[in-house]
């Protein structure tokens, strides 16, 4: 009797443990096979659209500097496959980014913790022709993660890097994209050539008549500031727009201080014949303002003499070192308190 209570039993925990060790294997092979399938997506996209037309196989790409290494690269089309889904990577030209030359880096966060990614938001986008906004903004925003990577890159060099990238571009009669150009108040040049470049492989579905002219704006902006890294935080001394100082503002910074005050349709576009003047048409109400900013970084005689003596004359400015911002409307006053309710302290 005993005997067989014992065989019976070890029967028992035999079933148990093979249906345990059956569970583990089934979920280990559904991960494994879930993430062959986003990586190995992500690689067949990738190499498909950079095939050219007429080849049958894609070429591999020179990695040039700049390039984001393996390890990050990895990490954040692994993420973005996840986010915006694999129609998204379907653009993105070239070998997969985590197989490109180049050691392994660090990327972001520590062992204590995953940092968060930065953040990337559309502007106000400008569509002149006949192909509905929406759908180019899809499209776009599906190919957000190779946008990241190049931002990612900038940070890693400058962990305070922000700004807004404005690329304009071309929907040709066939979907392709032509023309790519860009405009920034971003200080590293080759994140905004980046940016651009991504643009360049894009392809939409054709128009109904003719071409299709883009304006679309991006504002980068990092999750994490040294500061919130550190688990410190350091008190701003002197005005500020949002949380910066004026000397560090952008043009994001100004957009979102406007969004954060209540004001609408917000378009945005570079001065004539400047590199880093930003000039905001806003709404609030039945009223309208013109907002003129010139970062600090942009250097002193970024904004030409007689705009300036012009802008003086006619709006409510702001000026401190480098650091412009004006503001102009046909109510004195309320341009007087769009200008307070922008930059805050003494």
């Amino acid at each position: 009797m005993q005997r067989a209570l014992g065989i019976g039993l070890c029967i028992a925990v035999a079933s148990c443990s093979s249906k345990e060790d059956a569970k583990r294997t089934h979920d280990d092979e559904s991960a494994s096979s879930a993430t062959a399938t986003a990586t190995a997506t992500v690689s067949a996209a990738e190499a498909a659209s950079a095939a050219p037309a007429g080849s049958a196989q894609a070429s591999t790409k020179t990695v040039r500097p700049g390039d984001p290494d393996y390890e990050l690269a990895r990490s954040a089309a692994l993420r973005d496959a996840l986010e915006f889904g694999m129609i998204g990577m379907l653009n993105t030209g070239g070998v997969e980014p985590w197989k490109r030359d180049g050691a392994p880096g660090t990327g972001f966060g520590s062992g204590t913790g995953r940092a968060k990614p930065p953040t990337l938001r559309m502007g106000a986008t400008s569509v002149s022709g006949r192909l509905p906004p929406e759908v180019i903004q899809r499209i776009v925003r599906q190919n957000f993660g190779r946008y990241r990577l190049c931002y990612e890159a900038g940070l890693k060099k400058d962990p305070k890097l922000a700004g807004k990238i404005t690329v304009s571009f071309t929907i040709g009669r066939d979907g392709k994209v032509s023309g790519v150009g860009s405009n920034s108040d971003m200080s590293d040049a080759s994140v905004v050539s980046c940016v651009a470049k991504a643009f360049e492989t894009l392809t939409f579905p054709e128009p109904e008549a003719g071409v299709v002219k883009v304006s679309y704006p991006i504002v980068f902006t990092p999750a994490d500031d040294a500061s919130a890294a550190t688990g410190t935080s350091t008190a701003v001394v002197g005005p500020t727009i949002g949380s910066k100082p004026l000397d560090q503002a952008t043009s994001a910074d100004v957009e979102k201080a406007l969004r954060d005050a209540g004001y609408t349709d917000i378009t945005s576009q570079l001065l004539t014949n400047t590199v880093a003047v930003t000039v905001f048409t806003v709404k609030k109400g039945d009223k309208t303002f013109t907002v003129t900013f010139v970062p600090a970084s942009a250097g002193a005689n970024a904004l030409p003499e007689t705009e300036l003596e012009r802008l003086k004359s006619v709006a409510s400015v702001r000026q401190t070192g480098n650091f412009f911002l004006a503001v102009e409307s046909e109510d004195k006053a309320a341009a007087k308190a769009l200008l307070d309710e922008l930059v805050k302290g003494a």
